[in-house]
């Protein structure tokens, strides 16, 4: 097997790995689509293809849009849940939020969506 296949045979049996570790953790019941990392690399694509830049680093993605830093996404995979803190409150913001949320619930449309501004650790 080459390094490549290696590396996509690793990948595959850790995802599985967490999957039938997240599955006794919580009983039988059917997962949140989110908890495979397949479906927040879709999640990833899907706001690329919006229009938004998105970095993202395991279940946190640092969103912009129009050369503009809108909002930082956490995930909660296990838990069916999502916290979007915001960075400022314009029309450009809100719309943009509005669309990521769109975006989030095609893929869980079950998931709980909190959001937030993101709050100054500055003291200003």
């Amino acid at each position: 097997m080459g390094k490549s296949g290696k590396l996509l045979a690793d990948h595959l049996f850790s995802e599985s790995f967490m999957t039938l570790h997240l599955t006794l953790a919580v009983g039988i019941k059917e997962l949140p689509s989110l908890t495979r990392a397949s479906e927040r690399y879709r999640l990833a694509s899907l706001l690329r293809e919006d229009g938004f830049s998105v970095r993202q680093h395991s279940c946190d993605y640092f969103i912009r849009f129009a050369g503009r830093f809108v909002c930082v996404l956490v995930l909660f995979p296990t838990s069916g849940e999502a916290q979007i803190y915001t960075v400022g409150i314009n029309e450009v913001i809100e719309k943009a939020v509005e669309r990521i949320i769109r975006i989030i619930k095609h893929i869980a449309p079950d998931i709980e969506i909190k959001v937030q501004p993101l709050e100054r650790t500055d003291g200003k």
